[in-house]
């Protein structure tokens, strides 16, 4: 559990999401659905864990199911995330660090260790979580929501 700022839901505006959302899922692929289901696993794993190498884990295997499908690649997270921000793919990769961040996870399970402190792990966390649920929203069919705009500035 944690603590989360309060969000003024409009009920028809709410109705209206979750029917685009409701749409954007039954028009989809097979695989994206699977897909999906998949990444919506790890990802509530993550968000209840506190700034850990194992939340690291999640959110980085949520990427890896999509946007990286079937590749071991993460070019396709920086064009994915491009298309949301409508930004260049190696702005996007550089500002929000997905070339370092892929070394981090490497170096972690390849090699045991995660040289970061409390902090510098709380902001990892923090931004990969902002980039799951932009792809999430993308996913479903929702407009991009701004929570990469602190990163890319």
């Amino acid at each position: 559990m944690r603590r989360e700022n309060v969000t003024q839901l409009d009920p028809p505006q709410l109705e209206a999401a979750i029917k685009d959302m409701r749409n954007a899922h039954s028009s989809s692929d097979p695989d994206l659905q699977r897909r999906l289901g998949l990444m919506a696993r790890f990802f509530s794993k993550a968000v209840a864990l506190d700034p850990s190498e194992e939340k690291f884990l999640f959110l980085w295997t949520t990427l890896e199911v999509f946007p990286m499908k079937d590749t071991t690649n993460i070019g396709p997270i920086s064009d994915y995330l491009g298309q949301i921000v409508n930004r260049p793919a190696k702005e996007v990769k550089d500002k929000l660090n997905i070339g370092k961040t892929f070394g981090l996870r490497s170096d972690l399970v390849h090699n045991g260790k995660l040289d970061l402190t409390p902090e510098q792990l709380a902001e990892l966390t923090q931004r990969l979580e902002n980039i799951c649920l932009e792809v999430f929203r993308s996913i479903s069919g929702q407009p991009y929501g701004g929570l990469l705009d602190r990163y890319l500035t």
